[in-house]
């Protein structure tokens, strides 16, 4: 470079950064310490629903001693939630960055919003009827303890 194309280039020091993608694969990828910050709230996120699903062992347990129908559902609802919750686990379990706070946020913001859905997933799968926001609803306020409640006829529903 000569002088004047020097001293232009260095006035804008980000054009120094620019260099051309070699494959695909250098273009789509992600920033080193991003994907690591990214793989930590996975792996969290992943134990938080197989700690979750694990949780729901409890009610199966209750409807295979009562003889309840809805054993089933709740066995199906756990796998689903475990498996779910194993995917991105085991997919990022190599990572273990420490989190910021902005991951905190994400976590927490996540965990609450997917909490819910499979939280949902016994009521959606056994209740005739029941759609996704009415369920979504039902264990949202069951996970805050609330207590409001959409259902209507609840002494006809099994314990």
């Amino acid at each position: 470079m000569r002088g004047a194309e020097w001293a232009h280039t260095c006035a804008r020091p980000h054009l120094l950064s620019l260099q051309p993608f070699h494959s695909m694969s250098q273009a789509l990828a992600l920033p080193s310490s991003g994907a690591r910050q990214a793989g930590s709230v996975l792996r969290i996120l992943g134990l938080v629903l197989v700690i979750f699903g694990s949780t729901m062992l409890a009610p199966l347990a209750a409807a295979l001693i009562a003889s309840e129908p809805s054993r089933d559902e709740f066995f199906t609802a756990m796998l689903l939630t475990v498996a779910c919750g194993l995917a991105p686990w085991s997919g990022a379990r190599h990572y273990n960055h420490e989190l910021q706070p902005r991951d905190g946020f994400l976590l927490v913001t996540l965990t609450w919003g997917l909490l819910p859905v499979f939280g949902a997933l016994p009521l959606l799968l056994f209740i005739p009827g029941m759609n996704f926001t009415d369920g979504f609803f039902e264990a949202a306020s069951g996970l805050t303890t609330t207590g409001a409640t959409v259902l209507s006829g609840l002494d006809q529903l099994p314990v």
